[in-house]
Parts: structure tokens; C-alpha cells; sequence
């Protein structure tokens, strides 16, 4: 049985306007059965296919997508236990602090080689004694082990905390 209503009707049934009753039909997301006339069961199906999906996914289908989630998730977990892969945030706290020593020791170099090349006339002198005390910092910096890495996510966590308590007491 066929029920051939108007656009308006099809508008009020679907709960959308008239307009896009016709941009639906210009779109070819549903049709019209005769001049100013839709098969209501029909076009609701249509518009609801179009705009929620199909829903006529397979069990199967839906099984199989979950355990392929299931195994990439516990792919990353093995991936962490075996220090192969680190989380971002722990990552950026991590680099942040390494930066931040580093930088702290290039401004304070000044101030250390100050009363070691005062008086020293032979430039050579101080040359060598700046170059030795940036030489070493940038050798601290180029000192990377990925065991810094490891458990910095609890560090991460922790530090977070205790910035979100402190956003709080903020306000």
C-alpha cells in the first residue's frame, strides 16, 4: 500500500520544513512518486537512512571492528610496558624541564665565568674557558636516555594535579 502524500504532509511527518523537502528531492535523497506527491514510507526511510546511516551493519561486522579496537589498544599497552612508546603529555613535561635546565644554565654561564676571566688578558683563556662551560652544557643537553621516560607519566600525572589544585586556588 502506497501512501501518497503531499510535501507539506512529508515536512510535518519527517519534522522538517517544506524547503527542504525539495532540496532532499534536488539532491536525490528521496522522490517524488508523481507531480507534488511522495510515497510516505518510502521517503521517511530514505531521509532517515540519509541522515542517521543505514543501521544495516552485520553483527559480524560490528564484532570484528571491536576486536580490531581491542587488539590496537592492547598493541599500544604492550607498546608502553616495553618503553617503546611514551604518552605525549609526558613527553612535552619531560623535554619542558630539560629545556628549562638548560636554558637556567646558558643565562647563569655569565655570571660563573665573571670572576674566572677577570683580569685575563689573553683572549685565548677566555675563549677556552666559555667554550668548555657551553660545551658541557650543550653535552648535558645531548645526554638523552629514554629511561627518563619511563614512569615520567605518574610524574606528569602527579605535577598536573598539583597545577590543577593551584588553577583553583586561583579564582
Amino acid at each position: 500500500m502506497k501512501f501518497a502524500v503531499s510535501a507539506e504532509e512529508l515536512a510535518e511527518f519527517i519534522d522538517i520544513s517544506e524547503r527542504r523537502v525539495y532540496q532532499l528531492v534536488d539532491a536525490e535523497i528521496i522522490d517524488r512518486v508523481e507531480e507534488g506527491k511522495y510515497n510516505l514510507k518510502e521517503c521517511a526511510k530514505k531521509y532517515y537512512e540519509f541522515k542517521f546511516g543505514s543501521g544495516s551493519r552485520d553483527l559480524n561486522e560490528v564484532r570484528a571492528e571491536h576486536e580490531e579496537i581491542k587488539k590496537r589498544i592492547s598493541e599500544i599497552k604492550l607498546a608502553k610496558q616495553q618503553n617503546k612508546v611514551f604518552e605525549a603529555e609526558a613527553i612535552k613535561f619531560r623535554m619542558t624541564d630539560m629545556i628549562t635546565t638548560f636554558r637556567n644554565r646558558i643565562l647563569a654561564t655569565p655570571t660563573k665565568l665573571a670572576p674566572q676571566i677577570t683580569g685575563v688578558k689573553n683572549t685565548n683563556k677566555i675563549n677556552d674557558l666559555m667554550n668548555t662551560e657551553l660545551r658541557e652544557a650543550l653535552e648535558e643537553l645531548s645526554e638523552y636516555d629514554p629511561s627518563l621516560f619511563v614512569n615520567d607519566e605518574d610524574l606528569y600525572k602527579d605535577n598536573l594535579a598539583k597545577k590543577k589544585v593551584g588553577d583553583y586556588s586561583k579564582k
